[in-house]
């Protein structure tokens, strides 16, 4: 509890205990063993109607959090020797692990200058079923090739360019003005964690232009042969 629990007193006094409180008796409060941790044995403080421990058995109080998605209201007061100081409450919030999520993006491969709808090709997928908050995008060849509407068009992502999910619609990128090929990435946040990068290749190739084939008019002997190339 040290870790975010902090004491002082205007006289220089030390404490000399607390008197814990947890108001939905949810058994947060948790004194580990001598030469314990939070993670070794102890015992649940009951602190449904306050609990007192000695300033000596401070150094050995945890917070455990609950087994589901939960927030409660604690408060811990001090007692400097002579008299109690106010009650202080905090909100402990009990949350799941979190999975962070997965973006997926195929290769791509553009015309000169063609223009390319970013969300019909960016896919991403999250195993806790949490919405996407963030996108970020890299170009670390710095051409150029993403457009942003919110951003004023094109953005310089060859550091990384951060959105947010509101502006994901209005994100295209652009194939180059000559034939070229460069690894552009993407990740996305879930509001806890961000997915690994994830690389494609784009591809710009220039117009195809059809072949041609010449042959002139020829005269030959009746049953004659003549080698076409």
């Amino acid at each position: 509890a040290s870790d975010f629990i902090s004491y002082s007193d205007a006289d220089g006094d030390a404490a000399s205990k607390y008197k814990l409180w947890d108001s939905e008796g949810g058994n947060n409060w948790w004194l580990a063993n001598v030469g314990q941790d939070g993670n070794g044995t102890g015992k649940y403080l009951d602190a449904s109607s306050g609990y007192e421990i000695s300033a000596s058995d401070y150094a050995r109080l945890y917070l455990r959090a609950d087994s589901k998605n939960l927030t409660s209201n604690l408060y811990i007061q001090p007692h400097d020797g002579e008299v109690w100081g106010n009650w202080q409450s905090f909100k402990l919030t009990s949350q799941m692990p979190n999975t962070k999520p997965v973006v997926t993006v195929a290769d791509q491969t553009v015309g000169l200058n063609e223009w390319k709808y970013a969300a019909d090709f960016i896919k991403h997928s999250d195993a806790d079923g949490d919405r996407i908050t963030h996108y970020e995008v890299k170009d670390t060849s710095g051409a150029k090739n993403w457009w942003l509407r919110s951003g004023g068009g094109y953005i310089d992502a060859s550091g990384g360019y951060r959105l947010e999910s509101s502006q994901f619609d209005g994100l295209w990128f652009k194939g180059d003005s000559n034939s070229s090929t460069q690894t552009l990435q993407v990740r996305v946040y879930d509001g806890r964690d961000w997915s690994d990068w994830d690389s494609f290749t784009l591809t710009t190739k220039a117009p195809n232009r059809k072949p041609i084939v010449t042959a002139s008019d020829q005269t030959l002997d009746k049953n004659g042969f003549k080698k076409a190339s």
